[in-house]
């Protein structure tokens, strides 16, 4: 794994970049549905949509299903399905003809 990090430094930025950001988000969406339940003080949609379009798609994603939060929502789903694709692209066309992909 240490050599995996030393050889292809950008991409274990990237990993370790979309690992952290999902727990994040993750994390965000499970304290607003507390926070719901409990009548607290919410965490703005937008604040959610943000950490899901900078790349916690995925943690969004599993979150929504998880928690059953935002699931009435329709744009939460399609919002997060949006960007999950769009991160996938993107990492295509950064990775896909230099480095890991291409081994």
């Amino acid at each position: 794994m240490h050599q995996f990090f030393q050889e292809y430094p950008l991409e274990s930025f990237f990993i370790s970049y979309y690992l952290i950001l999902n727990l994040i988000c993750f994390w965000l969406y499970g304290w607003d549905k507390a926070a719901a339940r409990t009548k607290k003080p919410r965490i703005a949609e937008k604040t959610l949509h943000g950490y899901t379009f900078a790349g916690g798609a995925i943690g969004a994603l599993v979150a929504q299903s998880f928690f059953r939060h935002k699931t009435q929502k329709a744009f939460f789903k399609w919002f997060s399905w949006f960007c999950f694709g769009l991160h996938v692209a993107l990492l295509f066309l950064l990775f896909g003809s230099t480095g890991i992909f291409s081994d």
